[in-house]
C-alpha cells in the first residue's frame, strides 16, 4: 500500500512538472541538426528559422550540419538523443523516411523514433532537358525514350528525383539509364553539358538555368503550377498522373514532452507566417508549408506508402 502511494505521488508530481518545464523551455541553447553538408536548402532554411525561433523563444537555436550516408548520420544522431527538447532535426523528409529503406539494416524508424513537429517548406521538381534533346513536352520525351537510349541524372539514390523516374518507367513501360551524383548541382551540370539527356531537378538549381535557356523545362511535378515557373505545365496537365514534391520538416526525438512540442509548434507557426521568412524561402525556390502538424503527419504516411513500394524493387546499399 505504501509503495502504491509513493508511486502515485511520483506520477502526480511528474504530471504537474511537465507543463511547468514546457512553460520555462527553453532555458538553454537548442541544437538544430541538419543531416547534410552546409549550403543546401535544408541548411539555409534551418538558419532562417533558427534566427526567428531565437527571437521568439529567447534562447539560441544553434544549427549544426552533421552530414553522412545521404542524411542517415545526422538523422540517427537525433533519433538517439535525449528527448528533452534540446535537440531537433530539420531535414528533407527523404532522409528519415526513404533513404533508410535502401539499406539492408535499418537503424531507426521515422514513425517510431521521431516526433513530428511541423512542415517547413514544399517544392516541386522540374522535369528538364538539354536543349539539344528533341522534346518540348513530357509526352515527346516519353515517346523518344521508346526509340532512343536516354539518360537521366539524380542527386543520389532513393531521392525523390530518382524515385519519380523509377515510378514513371514502371508505369509507362519505358527505360532510360540512371546515373547518380552527389547533389543537385553536379547532376544538373552534366545535363547542361550534354552528357546526360534530362533530369528531375530541385527548383533552386533548375530555375536560373531554365530562365537562361541553358535547359528547357518540360513540366513541374507538383499538383498545381509553380509560382516560380507559372508558364510550365504540371505532369498531370501533360497527361501523366504523377506528383512528386520535396518537403522539409522539423522533428524531435520520440518521447519529447508533448507540451514542449506544442510550444515549438506554435512558434514555428508564427515563423511560417512571417513575411520575411516567406520571401527568404521564395529565394530558395520553395513555398512555406501551411500544413497543420496533423496534416503533415498524414502526408508523411501517404508519401511513405507510395515511395516505399517503389524502393522495394531497388538494390540495397552497403551499410
Amino acid at each position: 500500500m505504501l509503495i502504491s502511494r509513493i508511486l502515485g505521488s511520483v506520477l502526480l508530481a511528474c504530471s504537474l512538472l511537465t507543463p511547468a518545464v514546457a512553460q520555462d523551455w527553453p532555458t538553454r541553447p537548442v541544437k538544430v541538426i541538419v543531416p547534410y553538408p552546409a549550403g543546401g536548402n535544408a541548411g539555409t532554411s534551418a538558419r532562417i528559422v533558427a534566427i526567428k525561433l531565437e527571437q521568439l523563444l529567447g534562447q539560441p537555436f544553434v544549427v549544426e550540419n552533421k552530414p553522412g550516408a545521404s542524411g542517415l548520420v545526422g538523422s540517427e544522431f537525433v533519433a538517439r538523443s535525449e528527448p528533452d527538447g534540446y535537440t531537433m532535426l530539420i531535414t528533407g523528409t527523404n532522409a528519415i523516411q526513404l533513404t533508410p529503406l535502401t539499406y539492408a539494416k535499418q537503424t531507426f524508424s521515422w514513425d517510431k523514433d521521431f516526433t513530428t513537429v511541423a512542415g517547413l517548406s514544399v517544392s516541386a521538381l522540374v522535369m528538364q532537358v538539354n536543349p539539344k534533346v528533341p522534346a518540348t513536352t513530357p509526352r515527346e520525351l516519353i515517346e523518344l525514350a521508346k526509340t532512343k537510349d536516354l539518360s537521366t541524372s539524380t542527386p543520389g539514390a532513393a531521392t525523390i528525383h530518382h524515385l519519380i523516374g523509377e515510378l514513371m518507367q514502371a508505369k509507362l513501360g519505358v527505360k532510360w539509364k540512371t546515373v547518380h551524383y552527389r547533389g543537385n548541382a553536379p547532376a544538373t551540370n552534366d545535363v547542361i553539358g550534354g552528357h546526360i539527356d534530362f533530369n528531375f531537378d530541385a527548383m533552386i538549381t533548375a530555375l536560373p538555368q531554365v530562365q537562361a535557356g541553358t535547359l528547357r523545362a518540360l513540366a513541374v511535378t507538383s499538383d498545381k503550377r509553380s509560382q516560380f515557373l507559372p508558364d510550365v505545365p504540371t505532369l498531370k496537365e501533360s497527361g501523366y498522373d504523377f506528383v512528386a514534391q520535396t518537403y522539409t520538416g522539423v522533428f524531435m526525438p520520440a518521447g519529447t514532452p508533448a507540451p514542449i512540442v506544442a510550444k515549438l509548434q506554435a512558434a514555428i507557426d508564427k515563423v511560417r507566417r512571417d513575411q520575411s521568412v516567406i520571401d527568404a524561402f521564395g529565394k530558395l525556390g520553395v513555398d512555406v508549408s501551411d500544413a497543420t502538424p496533423e496534416e503533415f503527419q498524414r502526408w508523411l504516411k501517404k508519401e511513405y506508402e507510395i515511395w516505399s513500394e517503389v524502393i522495394q524493387g531497388l538494390p540495397k546499399q552497403k551499410q
